[in-house]
């Protein structure tokens, strides 16, 4: 498995320097999901975003008494857990293997050292927080 193909997918590290990309690289862990695994729960903290390799998964939003109601599928090259990562908050949905998936995991405090020091960067993962959290 290419991790750095596999960020590199992702236009939001694009706009890293090599040696940003070579921590992220070396920090992060490719992970397998069994379908209809969870792979984050709702209402921890995040302590990693995702970027999905193969497969898909399923985003949903606990809307109380036991209802979860499904907002999004994600597919190759798709982040995820950024927001509870970002923002410091539990997460803010559930999110579930549609199918068998793999998946690499960068450490949250990475990723927030490498949007702190990459205006780039920065504003794209706003943007991304923002229609996350408005949706």
């Amino acid at each position: 498995m290419d991790i750095r193909a596999s960020i590199l997918d992702v236009e939001a590290f694009r706009h890293l320097d090599d040696d940003s990309i070579d921590q992220l690289v070396s920090s992060s862990t490719v992970r397998e999901a069994s379908a209809r695994s969870v792979i984050v729960p709702q209402g921890v903290q995040g302590e990693a975003v995702w970027v999905l390799i193969e497969g898909l998964v399923e985003v949903f939003k606990d809307r109380g008494r036991g209802r979860k109601e499904s907002i999004a599928i994600l597919g190759k090259g798709d982040i995820f857990g950024e927001i509870s990562v970002i923002s410091g908050m539990p997460t803010t949905a559930e999110i579930v293997a549609k199918e068998d998936c793999v998946a690499v995991n960068i450490p949250g405090d990475l990723l927030t050292r490498l949007i702190k020091s990459n205006i780039v960067m920065a504003a794209i993962f706003s943007s991304i927080f923002v229609k996350r959290l408005s949706s």
